[in-house]
């Protein structure tokens, strides 16, 4: 029984570390949105610059002495690439930088969706450690063999927790919370 209320008392140590978790992945998360942000307004910047390639520039010829002249944009931008142990910087072409641009966004944006993922598993794992209901994670009713069985029925004749030689199962919600005691000598 002091094993079964010492994995007990350790379920508000685990919920404090899922929190933690979920504020970390919080954080990955919104970074990965404002770089998301920065890269295509970087592309966008790109693009408006190839519509206006002339710009009428003061060009500075010493500390305090400017001449007035126009600036042409080539068309080619200095990409960086980053490589361990040694970056390097490569000369591309519009439309391949826009290509590329566009390459780290897809890239970005599907760990955008992992992210998401992530936060919103621990955000249910949480509710169902503390038991809150919620109708995206606790499925009503269950169909085997065209039969349906509704699982709050059958959750409600279960025990509120089953003991065995191996751990304990507590009912969490309409699911069960399963500890393990580990086995002496290994």
């Amino acid at each position: 029984m002091d094993k079964i209320d010492d994995y007990l008392s350790k379920k508000t140590e685990f919920l404090t570390l899922l929190e933690q978790d979920i504020d970390k992945n919080k954080i990955i998360h919104s970074q990965i949105e404002e770089k998301i942000k920065s890269l295509e307004k970087t592309r966008e910047n790109i693009k408006s610059l190839h519509q206006q390639p002339e710009h009428i520039a003061l060009i500075p010829l010493c500390k305090k002495l400017y001449v007035p002249g126009t600036l042409v944009h080539t068309g080619e931008y200095m990409v960086t690439k980053k490589a361990h142990p040694n970056s390097y910087s490569v000369l591309k072409t519009l439309e391949q930088t826009v290509k590329d641009l566009d390459e780290q966004i897809l890239e970005q944006r599907g760990l955008f969706e992992k992210g998401s993922l992530a936060v919103s598993q621990l955000v249910d794992r949480k509710k169902l450690l503390l038991g809150e209901q919620d109708e995206d994670v606790i499925v009503e009713k269950l169909i085997v063999n065209d039969e349906e069985y509704h699982l709050a029925e059958e959750v409600a004749k279960m025990p509120n927790e089953i003991k065995s030689d191996k751990g304990v199962a507590v009912k969490v919600g309409q699911f069960f919370e399963i500890f393990e005691y580990e086995e002496e000598g290994r």
